[in-house]
Order: structure tokens, then sequence, then C-alpha cells
């Protein structure tokens, strides 16, 4: 999963940002700005995203990363997850029977242990995988998306601007000595 936000200056720059003369004091104001806020973005979508669904593992939440890419006049605030569930949960979609083998030991029996209160053992190994992937694909949890991050960009382009504001002022009394 991976979800970007552009910003380009504008009105709302403007005023502040009128005192540099040069792009290159404009990108740095960007990019130190969207440093300032990416965190906050990154840590509103995960707050948002686990209001609907249990962390059990904690893998999902501790795969979220944050990465500010100055290219041009603008910057990207990219909030990216290399686990496989993080794409459907943002976006949705229909979930297939996940795969299983015989010797199941990872991913679902974490679930499972949970699902079951910890008493799972009346089940062997293969039944208790085989059982959870089922009933994921019955009950569809993800056919709607959260679009957790896309809203947590949307509210964090308000703070983007007060940063914008602030780090513009601080440069400015930084480069005139005060």
């Amino acid at each position: 999963m991976k979800t970007t936000m552009t910003v380009k200056g504008g009105k709302g720059f403007s005023r502040t940002l009128n005192f540099w003369k040069k792009q290159s004091n404009w990108n740095k104001i960007l990019f130190q700005a969207g440093k300032n806020v990416a965190e906050e973005i990154k840590e509103d979508g995960i707050k948002s995203l686990f209001t609907k669904f249990d962390s059990v593992t904690g893998k999902l939440k501790k795969s979220f990363t944050s990465v500010v890419t100055p290219r041009g006049n603008n910057v990207f605030i990219t909030i990216k997850s290399t686990h496989p569930a993080a794409g459907i949960m943002e976006y949705g979609g229909y979930v297939t029977m996940p795969a299983y083998t015989d010797d199941y030991d990872t991913n679902l029996n974490d679930y499972v242990n949970k699902w079951s209160g910890g008493n799972a053992e009346m089940y062997s190994t293969k039944d208790r995988a085989k059982y959870m992937a089922l009933r994921i694909e019955q009950n569809q949890p993800f056919l709607q998306g959260t679009f957790a991050f896309t809203n947590a960009r949307r509210k964090g382009m308000k703070k983007l601007e007060s940063e914008v504001m602030r780090v513009g002022h601080r440069m400015k009394k930084q480069a005139s000595g005060k």
C-alpha cells in the first residue's frame, strides 16, 4: 500500500513565502514543514485504522513509514506499508480464502488463538488455519475500505499549512540574524 499527498505552493503560502526570492528557499520551507507533519499524519492514520480493527500481532502497525520527498516545486508526503493487508484495509476489496499449508505455523495462527480465546488446542494447527481462512472469506471484513490514511492526509493539509507558516517565519528570523 502506498498513499501520497502532493503539496504545491498556493495562495495561503504566498504571504509568508514572498520574502524568499529564491525557489530553493521555498523548497526548503515546504520540505521542512512536510517532515514536521509527516509522522503526525502517519500516526493519525494508524489511530483511525485501529478504531475499526484490532491489532493482533502488531506487525501491521509497525509496518507503516512516512517518507518526505522534494521534487521541483512539490513536496511529496508518502505513507507506506509493506504489510500485505495494508492496501486492502485502506481501499477495500474482496478477500479470497488465504493460503495455508499442511505445516501451517505462521500468519493465521495468532488470529486463531485470539479468536478461540487461547483455547484452540482442540483443533489441529491445520484445522484452525483452514477454519480461520474460510471464516475470513465468508465474512469479508475488508469489503469496504477504511480510507484511514487518505482521510488523515486530508486532515493533515491544515496542519501542513500552519507548519509552513511557522517554518517560514522561523527561517526568515534566522536569515535576518534575529
